[in-house]
């Protein structure tokens, strides 16, 4: 069973070491005001100085130990009431959030209620994850692992599914820690990391 401070290690960038592998394949600008939604300990953070950054997360001890890092301003919040005016961001960056989220559209609708450019989710690519355990004969625990930790199983569909209920453009792009630029040309089975880049439609 984890402890907090085993989530507090979780969420401070061990699990996600792969923050710069993400940032080369998104653009961001120090112009852009920008929102990291479920920011936890705020790790983001650290490669992001100079940038117009903002950070929100539920968990009200991951907000507090975020307060060291680099962000213009902090608040607890649930993302699917987020504290926060209409189009008041110009990027969302929500990094490990929507897999344990049941309601996606909600909280999609939400994010693009206080943003008004592009909304950038990563999640991990389950089917990958899922064929490395197969091999392994781990199954059984991989999937317990996914029901205790209340997982979603998610990949490219998830990120489809979510873009077509919001009726959102949506570019997939693929990351992996090990062997990537292999893993990466064929993405869909075997990158360890999804990227959505939502783009919400130009007025015509």
């Amino acid at each position: 069973m984890k402890t907090e401070k085993d989530e507090l290690r979780f969420h401070g960038g061990e699990a996600y070491n792969f923050y710069p592998k993400i940032l080369k394949k998104i653009s961001l600008s120090k112009k852009e005001k920008i929102l990291d939604v479920g920011c936890g300990v705020g790790k983001l953070s650290k490669y992001l100085k100079g940038f117009n950054l903002y950070g929100c997360d539920i968990t009200e001890n991951f907000v507090k130990q975020a307060q060291k890092e680099n962000y213009k301003e902090l608040k607890v919040a649930d993302i699917c009431n987020l504290p926060y005016k209409d189009n008041e961001f110009d990027k969302i960056i929500c990094l490990g959030v929507f897999e344990y989220i049941l309601d996606t559209e909600k909280a999609m609708k939400e994010l693009l209620r206080v943003c008004k450019g592009d909304i950038i989710l990563n999640t991990p690519n389950y089917n990958c994850a899922g064929i490395i355990n197969f091999l392994s004969s781990n199954w059984s625990n991989f999937i317990d692992s996914i029901v205790s930790d209340g997982t979603r199983w998610t990949n490219k569909n998830f990120h489809k599914n979510i873009a077509k209920k919001c009726k959102l453009d949506l570019e997939i792009k693929y990351i992996s820690q090990k062997f990537g630029l292999i893993r990466d040309l064929f993405g869909n089975v075997f990158s360890g990391d999804i990227i959505g880049i939502y783009k919400q439609p130009k007025m015509k």
